[in-house]
């Protein structure tokens, strides 16, 4: 009989690992994505020379996509940038609806 005690615990055990585990690695991929998304923004965006179109392109792609995507333009005399600010939530335990909102920041010139 002690001995059905002790698979019981540990199939508990296992089973809680495993969620663990996939809870990260699910985390994992919610970060890797908004970061290569983040990337290719700030490319697309140098790429078209800072255009007004491309951006509110790239805000509307983020928007489908569940984040926010935020743009503020900088214009000087010599040079120009746009400061790409992305913010994604990121589920760290869906049983107890854990969300963190964080928040990427880049500049394209």
């Amino acid at each position: 009989m002690k001995q059905i005690y002790e698979n019981i615990v540990v199939i508990v055990l296992l089973f809680l690992s495993i969620f663990v585990h996939a809870t990260m690695i699910i985390a994992n991929l919610q970060i890797t994505s908004a970061r290569n998304f983040h990337a290719n923004a700030i490319e697309e965006i140098q790429a078209s020379g800072l255009s007004e179109e491309i951006i509110n392109q790239e805000i509307s792609l983020a928007s489908e996509s569940g984040w926010e995507l935020k743009c503020d333009k900088y214009v000087n005399d010599s040079y120009s940038d746009v400061r790409v600010e992305l913010d994604y939530t990121l589920v760290g335990l869906p049983l107890i609806g854990d969300q963190t909102t964080k928040t990427i920041v880049g500049y394209a010139r």
